[in-house]
């Protein structure tokens, strides 16, 4: 039973040498190129939620580009960072602009996810009242992005804007979902 042991651990070392170590080299390298390549700050992104269903589903891998808030318009997928005033933690949000907002001589991004529209539009609420209502944080100025089924957020960095090929997001399918069960074990 001793040696079965010894055989098991070993073939688990060998599958972290020979498999997950030089996957995560790989994934490291790839993103470092990546983020040269597409001037992103995240260049890649794996869609952990289903905010952006049906167009892009959870375990999609997204690419994205820099972006410039000029280049930006409404209907453009955009990854930015978020602080959830409800569970009090930031996170990376993959979403739509619905419109630019101009006030005090800046531009915000008001922005939704697909999923989230819909919902809203299924319980009868008013599309405005779902991606904003009119609102600013006090503290930070930013907007109010708010729909009763969701919570708040409001966003402070806007890393990219999801790369499209005839008007469909860049994406592969499905292959995040096995490093999201990975990065959840």
């Amino acid at each position: 039973m001793g040696d079965n042991e010894v055989q098991e651990r070993s073939l688990a070392e060998r599958l972290v040498d020979d498999f997950v170590f030089p996957f995560a080299v790989f994934l490291f390298v790839f993103g470092i190129g990546l983020r040269l390549i597409t001037a992103s700050r995240i260049p890649y992104f794996i869609v952990p939620t289903k905010s952006m269903y049906p167009v892009i589903k959870p375990g999609d891998i997204l690419f994205s580009e820099g972006w410039t808030l000029n280049a930006v318009k409404p209907g453009d997928i955009v990854v930015f960072r978020a602080y959830d005033a409800l569970r009090h933690r930031w996170l990376w949000v993959v979403h739509r602009v619905i419109r630019l907002v101009h006030r005090h001589g800046k531009v915000y991004l008001i922005t939704a996810g697909d999923y989230n529209l819909q919902l809203c539009k299924q319980h009868h609420e008013p599309e405005v009242y779902c991606y904003d209502n009119g609102s600013l944080y006090p503290d930070t100025g930013l907007p109010l992005v708010h729909c009763p089924l969701f919570g708040k957020l409001h966003g402070f960095c806007v890393a990219g804007v999801v790369l499209e090929i005839n008007g469909q997001p860049l994406k592969l399918p499905y292959i995040g979902k096995l490093l999201l069960g990975i990065r959840n074990l």
